[in-house]
């Protein structure tokens, strides 16, 4: 008892201490002369302010033991944690054991571990405050943009209108890449501010109800499959735990790149989902398993991939490299895995895994 790194006090029946060891009297400020032969409240007046602790010392009194965390408020147990415990013999009460454990320590790390969070959280604040801005800014740049190239567009449709007889074969055929390129710079402003609005999602992960997006993709690419003669289907599309708009911005991306860089005629895109069994992960963490969420498409434009994980990749992904990027940081938020692989000819598939 005298050699414990704890303080060990013990008082009878009366509440006189009768045992008193080295390390109690570093923690409660009181010489063992001081204490033993002494009622308890003598030689502690504040425990009498202590309403935690004298209920424990009654408790005891009936054999039941109790604990009491460290109190700021509380002189005697500012930095300790103190055990009462009943002694007893044959059932009979004897008095009570007091273990102190000092946690001085312990709470100082606490404290400096608080500060830390609170300035991670502040961090954390300021860079949604600092994405949101720079989203916001990006919008009404991009908003800018698009105003001269749908005029230059329109005004270029006008006069190959009007002076089409004027117009050589050469001149309409320029016309028409000019208003192609166009077009591209379009769908890369929508990319950017597609780039722009990805990041720590604020709204929660929830069981997304695939087939009912794909098929409110569907409606909202209808003109555009028809346009260019593209077949959607799909397969077994199971539900997907997810960031809803994350993952519909994740389709809009891909979809729309699919159907607008296609090598051939009669283009096919099918979509479909399979769990697949937990892979073995590095860092230790387990998981139930995955959602692959497969997207082929048989008539790619794409330039060679096979198995690159795009927005890992030391060297820049050739053709639409934005929407893959896209793709590649929203998987990086869902903590999954993005995958493109080519097959024989130009057919591609983009698997995006989603952990369970």
């Amino acid at each position: 008892m005298e050699f414990s790194i704890d303080g060990m006090v013990a008082i009878n029946t009366e509440n006189i201490v009768v045992a008193w060891n080295t390390a109690a009297a570093r923690l409660l400020g009181a010489s063992q002369d001081q204490a033993v032969g002494f009622m308890l409240f003598q030689v502690l007046p504040g425990i009498k302010n202590d309403s935690d602790l004298m209920i424990a010392l009654q408790h005891s009194r009936s054999g039941l033991k109790s604990f009491l965390a460290p109190d700021p408020g509380l002189q005697h147990r500012r930095h300790v944690e103190i055990h009462i415990i009943p002694l007893q013999a044959d059932g009979v009460f004897l008095g009570t054991m007091l273990l102190i454990h000092d946690v001085a320590h312990r709470l100082v790390k606490e404290q400096e571990l608080q500060r830390v969070n609170a300035a991670l959280e502040d961090r954390l604040r300021q860079l949604h405050l600092a994405g949101k801005e720079v989203a916001q800014l990006t919008h009404l740049a991009t908003h800018d943009i698009r105003g001269p190239i749908r005029d230059i567009y329109t005004l270029m449709e006008g006069l190959m209108r009007q002076e089409a007889s004027a117009m050589s074969n050469y001149g309409k055929a320029s016309f028409r890449r000019i208003q192609s390129s166009l077009n591209r710079m379009s769908l890369l402003i929508d990319d950017i501010v597609a780039l722009s609005q990805i990041t720590i999602a604020d709204v929660p992960e929830r069981c997304v109800n695939l087939e009912e997006l794909v098929a409110a993709l569907a409606e909202q690419f209808n003109r555009k499959l028809q346009e260019t003669g593209t077949l959607l289907t799909t397969g077994d599309l199971l539900p997907i735990r997810a960031h809803e708009k994350q993952l519909e911005l994740l389709l809009q991306q891909l979809l729309r790149n699919m159907i607008h860089f296609s090598a051939r005629s009669s283009p096919h895109i099918h979509i479909e989902t399979k769990m697949m069994a937990p892979p073995r992960q590095l860092d230790g963490t387990e998981r139930q398993g995955e959602v692959r969420l497969s997207i082929t498409h048989n008539s790619t434009a794409f330039s060679d991939v096979e198995q690159v994980n795009s927005f890992q990749a030391e060297q820049p992904v050739n053709g639409p490299a934005i929407a893959l990027t896209i793709a590649g940081k929203i998987m990086t938020l869902h903590k999954g895995a993005l995958h493109l692989e080519r097959i024989a000819g130009n057919k591609m598939i983009v698997h995006c895994f989603f952990p369970v």
